[in-house]
């Protein structure tokens, strides 16, 4: 199997790279309005105009290549997600979490990751087409009891479509 890389950072193996999320892999919940699979000339999830309610989309970050030996496998350096809202919303958040499994089989916890996205809360629900970033603040290599997921949150009105057209998921690989 022949791995291209983005770019070479070091001499020792370790290569920049991304993957794409397609919106299919992803969750759309709201209270009442139903997400559904819409395809115009992009695949996409679509919350529609129905309810001034949340609407979270939840994207899982896939781990094929995480490992258990440290400093190996892959970081997650940023997000980058593709949305768009016809119509503004009320409210918005865009925050990163980490899934750690317990080591004893029992429910794994979930924390918020410090992190930083490059749209402000209002920028976030403004009528437009958006690629939002989502960076950690402290990039770690994954161990193979971690993953991680976005959510991001728009309250919509009545009138506001809300589009989600998938993800980016950039990393540090080291081999």
């Amino acid at each position: 199997m022949e791995v291209r890389a983005e770019k070479v950072t070091e001499g020792v193996g370790q290569t920049d790279c991304f993957e794409f999320i397609a919106p299919g892999m992803c969750v759309g919940v709201a209270a009442t309005d139903v997400f559904v699979q819409g395809f115009d000339t992009l695949p996409r999830l679509v919350s529609p105009q129905t309810t001034a309610e949340a609407a979270v989309v939840y994207v899982p970050i896939p781990a094929a290549l995480a490992r258990d030996t440290a400093s190996r496998g892959y970081k997650l350096t940023s997000v980058k997600l593709h949305y768009d809202l016809d119509v503004e919303g009320t409210a918005a958040s865009c925050k990163l979490y980490k899934i750690t499994r317990a080591a004893d089989g029992t429910i794994a916890s979930v924390a918020e990751v410090t992190s930083t996205c490059d749209h402000t809360d209002e920028q976030l629900y403004a009528a437009d087409e958006h690629v939002v970033t989502v960076t950690p603040s402290t990039a770690a290599f994954v161990d193979d009891g971690e993953s991680y997921y976005v959510a991001l949150s728009i309250t919509k009105k009545t009138t506001t479509d809300f589009s989600f057209y998938g993800a980016w998921a950039y990393y540090t690989r080291r081999l």
